[in-house]
């Protein structure tokens, strides 16, 4: 594990982090419908959650993602950056070989996006091109 990503995993959050599991393999990002329950339009969004006061990160993207997806079995490869939108929001690259059941209530559906495929209702727009800008998208994979 690379100095930098240990350390970024051992702080600890509060509630005003958002940490959010990014999965990219084969060229294709992993994406989560939210419902939207008639507070606004469903969009889609990587698994991410408010990490609890005083919860090491580490365990916060862990948890996030068994809450979300169900895959219990994930490593957390790279700590990718950093996005700030009224809410600080640390991106990690994971990775697994599990696929993501139905178990958060607020996902529709778990999908498979090749990553210049991303949809248009993708949560923010700017946290895509931060995701982009540090993900090199490879025009040559199948």
């Amino acid at each position: 594990m690379e100095k930098g990503l240990k350390k970024m995993l051992s702080m600890k959050g509060d509630e005003n982090i958002l940490v959010s599991a990014v999965f990219i393999k084969n060229n294709s990002i992993l994406l989560g419908l939210n419902d939207s329950k008639g507070k606004k339009k469903e969009f889609w969004a990587c698994p991410n959650s408010k990490c609890k006061k005083g919860e090491i990160l580490k365990k916060a993207v862990k948890r996030t993602v068994i809450e979300e997806t169900g895959i219990k079995k994930i490593k957390i490869m790279k700590f990718l950056g950093e996005f700030d939108d009224e809410i600080k929001m640390p991106l990690f690259l994971c990775e697994t070989f599990q696929f993501p059941a139905l178990k958060d209530r607020k996902i529709k559906e778990w999908r498979w996006f090749k990553l210049d495929k991303i949809p248009k209702n993708f949560i923010n727009q700017g946290l895509k091109r931060v995701i982009l800008g540090v993900v090199p998208i490879n025009k040559h994979s199948a």
